[in-house]
């Protein structure tokens, strides 16, 4: 007797289980969800955008998920996903990589609001993108001395100091350390404060320069 039971519960268990996913395969699409952003400010590479977006859906079906993207030249670069089961304000964040190369320039946020039936509403917004300028960018040398930096044009930063010593090594920092150009190895690299290799043809006073744009 007890075998026949647990027998029929298994099959009444399988049986239940292949309508589920019958119906979730056969789901039909309802709704239409609605997504109300503000226009971005102007971010700045290394630092993170906040927004606040208003999500709901026409016909009151229930909302599923907020999906954020940034793009640089339809280049998924950040992204997150937020869950989002009743209509309101739901906060987005997403990191602005700080990448070499890169210029000043439109960048792009792409919002996808989806139901629970599955449809969605995607919503693309200008998101103006900046390098960060340091006032406070140092070259710091191999024995630890710090000399600061000055900013001149296009992101190019340069301090003059004397040397006994026409070859040297140091590299760059903020006065915070929150950001450090060095050798990774093989090439100068962000985050890394390996030791970049200089040389001039005379001691005395010499000139050092970093480009934070293009790391020269």
């Amino acid at each position: 007797m007890k075998k026949f039971i647990s027998l029929s519960c298994l099959t009444a268990l399988l049986l239940f289980s292949s309508c589920v996913d019958d119906d979730y395969q056969n789901i039909v699409q309802q709704g239409t969800p609605v997504i109300n952003a503000s226009q971005p400010q102007t971010a700045v590479m290394g630092q993170t955008i906040q927004m606040s977006v208003g999500c709901s859906d026409q016909s009151g079906t229930a909302l599923s998920t907020l999906k954020a993207e940034l793009c640089f030249s339809d280049e998924v670069v950040a992204d997150t996903t937020l869950r989002t089961k009743e209509a309101g304000d739901y906060q987005v964040k997403l990191k602005v990589p700080f990448l070499q190369y890169i210029p000043n320039g439109d960048a792009k946020v792409r919002l996808t609001l989806q139901n629970v039936t599955t449809s969605k509403t995607v919503v693309e917004l200008v998101q103006p993108v900046e390098r960060p300028h340091f006032s406070d960018l140092q070259f710091i040398t191999a024995d630890g001395t710090a000399y600061s930096m000055t900013e001149e044009q296009d992101y190019n930063y340069a301090v003059k100091f004397s040397t006994a010593q026409t070859a040297f090594k140091g590299h760059f920092a903020t006065q915070d350390g929150q950001w450090i150009f060095g050798w990774d190895g093989s090439a100068v690299a962000l985050g890394q404060s390996g030791n970049i290799d200089f040389q001039t043809e005379s001691s005395g006073e010499v000139e050092v320069t970093f480009n934070t744009r293009d790391y020269t």
